[in-house]
């Protein structure tokens, strides 16, 4: 029969039990956690992969139109091929002139996408920095200052202040090493970012 000593054995049993998964819930509570971490890392890297690729093929197309419209690579050109209209007139413009107007927007708004992904610290400082080769082979030519004078209304201020300080930063530029150590230090300044200035 189920006698004293037994009836007390078990309930030995059930305390020692009790004390053990008592030790053991914290751990499985943080081993859960880890596991969860874990995952959520792992969907962040996802995402930040899936907008690094969705970017560089944004960009592919944007290399494809100045390929396929020869007129678009105006843009970087500091001669000026035909008189550039007032804004008051756009309807006005010639084929050519809204063809590099619109591409300017269009690279603009990759690059405040790629700003605003930096500054949020979903993509990575070299990210961004691969960028502002391009960004500097343009923004002092009469092209791109003559459609930013317009376009730069249609972005938030925070954008619109720092491309407007990396085109200052060349007003008074000697020479072309001087422009661009000059668009380098005010970039890595604005940015809070080291990567920038030693690129």
């Amino acid at each position: 029969s189920f006698g004293f000593y037994e009836a007390r054995q078990v309930m030995v049993n059930l305390q020692e039990a009790k004390a053990i998964a008592q030790l053991l819930t914290p751990v499985l509570i943080v081993l859960s956690f880890l596991l969860a971490y874990r995952e959520y890392r792992k969907s962040i890297w996802v995402r930040k992969q899936d907008l690094y690729i969705r970017l560089e093929l944004a960009a592919i197309d944007l290399f494809k139109s100045e390929i396929e419209r020869p007129e678009l690579k105006r843009i970087y050109s500091e001669r000026i091929y035909e008189d550039l209209p007032n804004f008051e007139y756009f309807g006005g413009f010639s084929k050519e002139n809204k063809a590099v107007y619109d591409h300017v927007a269009c690279l603009l708004n990759l690059f405040e996408i790629h700003y605003n992904l930096r500054r949020s610290k979903d993509i990575q400082p070299e990210i961004f920095a691969s960028w502002l080769p391009w960004i500097y082979s343009v923004y002092t030519t009469p092209y791109f200052r003559w459609a930013w004078k317009d376009l730069q209304k249609h972005y938030v201020p925070d954008f619109r202040n720092f491309l407007n300080s990396l085109i200052s930063s060349a007003d008074h530029a000697t020479s072309e090493e001087v422009k661009q150590k000059a668009f380098y230090e005010t970039a890595a300044k604005l940015m809070k970012d080291k990567i920038i200035r030693n690129w």
